[in-house]
């Protein structure tokens, strides 16, 4: 998870199997640890991979989103090959659709159930 001001992201499983990585759960079950596409090198399609991520409660002024969707876009590739460096390890997506679970301190427009999408840094939606 990565945690945003009026956001905070979880895996989506949805784009691992749409990418040929294999989950160990169906996507729809609850898994004790949500999964998110990262990578720890630089590099193509083959330095993603399928790692299990903790989630924390969202801290004041963000939420935690279970994803349903997460785009695909070019400044992911530009991400994951280097062009455009972040700290690894590297949770890749920059943007992403799903149901709020939980809202931290602060947070009055939004509140668990409702539906948010988002587009903008950190990445971290896959």
């Amino acid at each position: 998870m990565v945690a945003l001001p009026d956001r905070a992201m979880t895996a989506c499983g949805a784009n691992a199997t749409r990418f040929g990585l294999t989950s160990r759960a169906p996507i729809h079950q609850e898994n004790p640890m949500p999964r998110a596409i990262q990578i720890t090198a630089y590099g193509g399609p083959e330095a993603m991979q399928l790692v299990d991520l903790p989630v924390g409660e969202p801290g004041p002024g963000e939420i935690r989103v279970r994803h349903h969707a997460s785009g695909l876009n070019f400044i992911d590739v530009y991400q994951r090959t280097g062009l455009y460096q972040n700290p690894l390890p590297l949770t890749l997506g920059m943007e992403g659709a799903g149901i709020v679970e939980a809202v931290g301190a602060g947070v009055t427009h939004l509140k668990a159930g409702d539906r948010a999408a988002y587009a903008s840094n950190p990445p971290g939606s896959y």
